[in-house]
């Protein structure tokens, strides 16, 4: 479920928690964030494997609307030139832009507009920060801090991006204790309202996984991401009973990726 939102009306504490939590420097860089790079590569190679990430916003999303998830040296050589080419065509707001209308919160919930009506049952608009901090700890691991599911680990994560806003100067030190001290503000919602769609998730991740075994990678031009875009929505707006929820400028982010040329990585 997704509702697109346009950047100037996402109110900016939950912008700023967002960074704080995934890219604070995201305004600083080019679309890679190099120091962290170097660390990941460290971890990385004395591993073998892909065990730490040092992903930007830019990158991860690269990662949604062009190659997809997975934990491949070569995907995240794709990931970081794909991400140096999307910084050139698009604004970093409107990178942003297109970040939080997609970004998953769990439960089926994509994007801001849909994470702040189904976790606190009310606008992204009205998002306050004791609640944008709450969204912001979520997308590095929506089930595990699902504040429905794991409530404590929830909070912990909150205050984490909390101290992250106050570290960065986001928030003052006042700002931070009260917001610490604040409930987490969940709306009320029967148990069996939930369930659904968390076994929809597992049933889907545990297809995706059977599907990709054999799967050849292609990275995706922007022609095959709006195609997609649009049957999805097309679907989308079948299946739903209320329609101001489902179709909401949905063309706007087809719209900014029609500025970004297709791109064609070969094999690495």
């Amino acid at each position: 479920r997704r509702t697109v939102v346009p950047f100037d009306e996402i109110p900016r504490v939950l912008v700023d928690a967002v960074m704080a939590a995934e890219d604070a420097d995201f305004y600083e860089h080019e679309g890679l964030d190099y120091p962290g790079i170097a660390r990941a590569m460290f971890v990385n190679l004395r591993e073998g494997r892909i065990a730490q990430g040092a992903s930007t916003i830019t990158q991860q999303v690269v990662e949604t609307f062009y190659i997809g998830k997975g934990r491949t040296f070569s995907k995240k050589i794709r990931e970081a030139l794909l991400a140096r080419r999307l910084e050139q065509y698009l604004t970093k707001d409107e990178i942003l832009f297109l970040y939080l209308n997609q970004i998953d919160f769990g439960h089926e919930r994509f994007g801001v507009q849909q994470a702040s009506q189904f976790f606190f049952n009310r606008d992204v608009r009205e998002i306050d920060l004791p609640r944008a901090a709450l969204l912001a700890g979520l997308p590095r691991g929506p089930t595990l801090y699902s504040p429905r599911l794991h409530p404590d680990r929830a909070r912990q994560r909150r205050n984490w991006v909390l101290s992250q806003m106050e570290d960065k100067g986001m928030i003052t030190a006042e700002e931070a204790e009260a917001a610490r001290a604040a409930p987490l503000g969940l709306a009320r919602r029967e148990a069996v309202q939930n369930l659904a769609p968390e076994v929809i998730s597992k049933i889907s991740s545990v297809s995706e996984k059977r599907d990709s075994a054999d799967m050849s990678f292609e990275p995706a031009s922007t022609a095959d991401f709006r195609r997609q875009h649009d049957e999805r929505s097309a679907k989308g707006s079948k299946r739903s009973t209320r329609a101001t929820t489902t179709v909401s400028r949905s063309s706007d982010v087809a719209g900014h990726l029609t500025r970004v040329p297709s791109v064609k990585v070969g094999p690495i």
